[in-house]
């Protein structure tokens, strides 16, 4: 209850902060230089899979810049930020996990840029931000339950691990 009275002031704030940056990038080239860079910088990501996502995400993306009037951009600025912000994100994540080759870091961009785990949510656009990797999301199983342990503390699960109530086990309770 307490910070329901700012929730106004916290809405403001992400519209001017949305609004100012669309405002300067679509200002002179400023896109045509970002873009520039972020080319360049998505050239370096090694894995065509999460290249091709963050590439075609952020062609889309960039043509929306171009071809929207800029009111309509500022309009959605909002979508417009966190789209970007989920592309930029993507890059440095895909980066980083093949810089050192680090399993568990591979397995968390893979995530974010492939299977629509974690990510900006519903401020997105949801037609540029889209799963590629259907597999891995429609099987959540196993595998997928070790990963979740190896990202949050580093070790695989115990085989003897806990898995819900007592109620739910296979072996009958004596209560």
């Amino acid at each position: 209850m307490r910070n329901n009275t700012v929730n106004s002031i916290w809405e403001g704030t992400i519209n001017v902060l949305a609004s100012e940056f669309v405002r300067f990038l679509i200002k002179k080239d400023n896109l045509k230089i970002f873009g520039t860079w972020l080319d360049r910088t998505l050239m370096l990501i090694r894995s065509a899979g999460l290249r091709n996502a963050l590439a075609a995400a952020w062609s889309t993306l960039r043509a929306c810049f171009t071809t929207q009037d800029p009111a309509s951009i500022v309009a959605d600025g909002r979508r417009f930020m966190f789209t970007l912000a989920w592309v930029i994100s993507g890059t440095l994540l895909a980066l980083d996990s093949e810089r050192d080759d680090d399993p568990v870091t591979t397995e968390i961009a893979r995530r974010w840029i492939l299977s629509d785990e974690g990510g900006v949510g519903e401020y997105v656009f949801h037609d540029i931000v889209t799963v590629s990797d259907t597999a891995s999301t429609s099987s959540r199983g196993e595998e997928h339950l070790q990963w979740d342990c190896r990202i949050a503390w580093g070790v695989d699960l115990p085989p003897n691990r806990a898995s819900g109530h007592r109620s739910l086990q296979k072996a009958s309770s004596k209560l």
